[in-house]
């Protein structure tokens, strides 16, 4: 679907793609629509409606994250920061794309720099809290922070993503990303804060990923809010919650689209409550897969050597 960017008085309209982005697991309808962006910008003059183009390609290029992607998003973020005034708009969104680049930066120096800037645009953004990307900026400036190894910076993070799920006008898809850091950082760093608000965390959690069930469900975020809802139930009761986790981690566990780290993390979560020969089979398909973050392979070591002898 297209429209028209509001244009003032005398400026030709340029036309921008309007549809929600696609999961980075639909690459085919990223591609389409990075190749309908470029063409669009291909035809158009310097100015503003330009670099509400380049945002979008931008973020269709992370998005899609094919070799080189993050690298055509880094040149069109510093042709917006280039092209526009500190106070404008679109120079606030470059900003956040640039921190978004930093995720996997393992620097800290980068990571700073990452969310001193989510910080700066996010005050440019402060007079739209219902905007895509004022949801999105705080969402980042979470996930930046809890990169960092302080208590003090995982509670910043966590009470950024208490306000996001909590807020009634901030875009579903980060409401539902925010309910989902939430519970994690309470399960992981914040467990007797959680043995209070479990119940409310969880079902709040659940109600977040109603709404991605058919439009997003092989979505990465969707599927990670998954495996730590899952995690938490049985945590929480077993009794209670058990087949409910138990099927959400094998929907995990059994979708490509999850990533080899999220679809270990599952199977890994279910070998802990199978049968030992279940248990087994479910590490050996682990061990399987290639480039694990080493704690996975760690897990996986430490819940075969507890079972029991052949």
């Amino acid at each position: 679907m297209t429209e028209f960017i509001e244009s003032k008085p005398g400026e030709s309209k340029f036309p921008r793609i309007i549809d929600e982005f696609p999961s980075p697991t639909e690459k085919e309808k990223l591609t389409s629509q990075i190749e309908e962006v470029k063409l669009l910008i291909s035809g158009a003059g310097e100015g503003l409606p330009k670099n509400r183009a380049r945002i979008k390609l931008a973020d269709l290029y992370v998005g899609r994250n094919e070799p080189g992607d993050y690298q055509e998003a880094a040149k069109l973020y510093s042709e917006i920061s280039s092209s526009s005034l500190p106070r404008d708009e679109e120079h606030a969104k470059a900003l956040i794309g640039k921190a978004e680049l930093a995720l996997r930066s393992p620097d800290t120096a980068e990571i700073d720099v990452a969310i001193y800037s989510c910080g700066k645009a996010l005050d440019l953004l402060k007079k739209d809290k219902r905007g895509f990307f004022w949801g999105k900026g705080n969402i980042l400036l979470a996930e930046l922070l809890l990169k960092k190894e302080s208590e003090e910076d995982k509670r910043s993070a966590l009470e950024i993503y208490e306000d996001i799920a909590s807020h009634p006008e901030v875009h579903k898809y980060f409401k539902m990303r925010a309910a989902v850091g939430k519970l994690e950082v309470l399960y992981h760093f914040f467990r007797d804060l959680l043995k209070d608000k479990a119940g409310g965390a969880i079902a709040e959690c659940e109600s977040s990923l109603l709404p991605f069930r058919d439009k997003r469900a092989n979505d990465y975020f969707y599927l990670k809010g998954m495996t730590v809802l899952s995690e938490v139930m049985l945590w929480k009761d077993k009794k209670q919650f058990g087949d409910k986790a138990k099927k959400m981690l094998q929907e995990v566990a059994n979708n490509e689209s999850a990533g080899d780290d999220l679809r270990a993390r599952a199977s890994l979560d279910l070998a802990e409550g199978s049968s030992p020969s279940l248990a087994k089979t479910l590490i050996k398909g682990v061990k399987q897969m290639e480039g694990l973050d080493p704690y996975l392979l760690k897990k996986a070591k430490a819940i075969e050597d507890a079972l029991p002898p052949r």
